[in-house]
This record gives structure tokens, sequence and C-alpha cells, in this order.
């Protein structure tokens, strides 16, 4: 008897625990709250996506700047100029699909931002087309340039030598000047040398210089060889009555 009632007792199944019910409230949370996360992440990836937009077309704002710095002809500077052009108003024009991007409703935005797509994309081959035309010009006036300076500095080291050798002359003909008036003409000869002495550290000064430097001591070379051909001319009209002085 007592193995009959433990086999019975054996046999009893535990009660099973009963689900809780779901309420309709409890369905409409779950919906609301994946609606919400759904569409946070859909603003988040709108915020991104306008945010790298702005970030590219600052960029772009930087490297028309750079173009517009960037040394070349003026025939060069005109033909560039219209292209420049063009390109501002591409990226005015993608600003402008910006801005209609970040007040735009939802069932319009996917249709905004493929076409802001299309524009950066053409914003860059536009850029990437002026981009080559500038660089191929600036070379051009660089290498003009760089000729210019070099058939410049020829130029002044050939007439330097020149006064070199018409100062030695002068020099000489000063011996045959009055007494009386060879320490004068002598005070001249040496403000002549000063000044030949300037002009020549000018040069080497220019020589040795590139860039905008080049520019701001080619106006110095400038004035230098001013001053030395005033300082010649100054101890030339003091010999020539002298010389015609001692004229049989």
């Amino acid at each position: 008897m007592t193995t009959a009632l433990l086999t019975a007792c054996g046999d009893e199944k535990e009660p099973a625990t009963s689900k809780p019910a779901v309420s309709s409230e409890d369905v409409k949370k779950e919906v609301t709250d994946a609606a919400e996360t759904t569409m946070a992440y859909l603003e988040a990836r709108k915020k991104a996506y306008q945010e790298q937009v702005a970030a590219t077309l600052e960029d772009y704002d930087k490297k028309l700047d750079e173009l517009k710095a960037m040394a070349m002809g003026d025939e060069a500077r005109t033909k560039i100029n219209q292209k420049m052009e063009v390109l501002q108003k591409k990226v005015a024009s993608a600003y402008q699909k910006l801005d209609e991007l970040k007040i735009a409703a939802d069932n319009a935005w996917d249709g905004l931002k493929s076409r802001m797509d299309s524009a950066l994309a053409e914003l860059e081959n536009a850029y990437q087309e002026t981009n080559k035309e500038v660089k191929d010009a600036s070379e051009e006036s660089l290498a003009y340039m760089r000729y210019q300076r070099d058939e410049y500095q020829k130029q002044i080291e050939t007439q330097l030598k020149e006064y070199d050798q018409k100062l030695d002359e002068l020099e000489e003909k000063a011996r045959t000047v009055k007494q009386e008036t060879k320490a004068l003409f002598n005070q001249k000869i040496e403000a002549l040398r000063e000044k030949q002495r300037a002009a020549h550290m000018e040069w080497e000064r220019l020589s040795s210089s590139s860039g905008k430097a080049w520019e701001d001591i080619e106006s110095g070379m400038n004035t230098a060889m001013d001053d030395l051909a005033k300082a010649y001319h100054d101890a030339v009209s003091h010999f020539e009555p002298q010389k015609r002085a001692h004229s049989p």
C-alpha cells in the first residue's frame, strides 16, 4: 500500500505557471517605443549627413580661395576667372540645397538628398576640371616668371660690370684733374664707390632669393641701380669741366 501511495504521488504533475496577460496598452507602448527609436535613428542619420555636407562645402570654400591665390598671367587669369565663377555658383547652389534639406519634411527628404548627392558629384567634377586648368596655367606662369627673373638678373649683372669698368676708368682720369679740385673729385668717386657696393649687395640678395622676397628685393635693386647711375653722372659732370680746362 505504501508503494502504491508513493507511485501515485510520483505521477502527480506540478501545476503550470501561468503567463501574465498582454494588454492592448502594452502592445501600443511597444509599438510607440519602436517607432520613436526608428525616428530617433533616422533623425540622427539626417543630422550626420547634413553635417557631412556642410563640412564638404566648407572645404570647397577653402579650395576655391587657394585656386584664386595661385599665380598666373593676366590672360590665363581671365579664362580661369570664368571657370571660377561657374564653380562658385555650383557651391552656392549646393548650400541652398543643404538649407532645403534642413527643413524638409520626411516624405521629401529622400528626394532632396538624392539631388544633394548629384549636386556634390557635379561640384567635384567641376572642381577637378578647374583645378587642373589652374595648376597648368600657374605652372606656365611660374615658368615665364622664372625666365623673366633670369633675364633681369643677367641684365643687372651686365650693367654692374659696365659700371665697374666705367668707375675704374673714371678713377684713372681723376689723376689728371687739378690739385685744388682733386679732393672734391675724390669725394665724388668715393660716393660712387659706395653706391657701387650697395648695388652689388642688392644683386647678391636678388640672386639668392625667390618668390615674394624676390619681388621685394627687385624694387630695392632698381633703386640701387638708379642711385648708382645718378652718382656716376654726378661724378662725370664734375670731371668734364676739368677735362675741358686741361684741353689745349
